[in-house]
């Protein structure tokens, strides 16, 4: 399996609690707009994260993560803003949050190194840099062993 069908799974199982804690939210309205919002977002990190497998091509792709980059930060937000409304209990958001900046951390080189880096590069030189960057930074051989 690639890294980046591994990355991909790390969204979907987050977005799978997210739905899980949906019972644990006292309800009125403002929660419901809060939670709303979150799992909004946490379907969104999961869909650009399945769009960066099914690209088209590696530009495709890196414009998927860069999308997910920025709706993980959204989700980690919904989460905190759950969280310190008193409306989810703190146990149940310290994983997802861990998990949303694990996501992040994971996300955060390839934004970086891909901010107009790669403009000027033929498809082949782009591929051989986008899977340097995934050999990098993506995964560590010991996180699946």
């Amino acid at each position: 399996m690639s890294q980046i069908s591994l990355f991909a799974q790390e969204p979907l199982a987050l977005l799978l609690k997210i739905k899980k804690a949906q019972n644990l939210i006292k309800k009125d309205d403002i929660s419901e707009v809060l939670f709303d919002g979150l799992n909004d977002f946490a379907i969104q990190l999961e869909l650009f994260s399945t769009q960066a497998i099914s690209a088209r091509n590696e530009r495709e792709g890196i414009e998927a993560l860069r999308n997910a980059y920025m709706k993980v930060a959204s989700t980690r937000y919904y989460l905190e803003m759950l969280y310190l409304t008193g409306y989810i209990p703190q146990e149940a958001t310290d994983n997802m949050i861990e998990d949303c900046d694990h996501i992040e951390s994971r996300l955060q080189p390839l934004v970086e190194l891909n901010d107009g880096k790669y403009d000027d590069m033929s498809d082949e030189e782009f591929y051989e840099a986008l899977k340097e960057i995934f050999d990098k930074y993506l995964y560590d051989e010991d996180d699946y062993l």
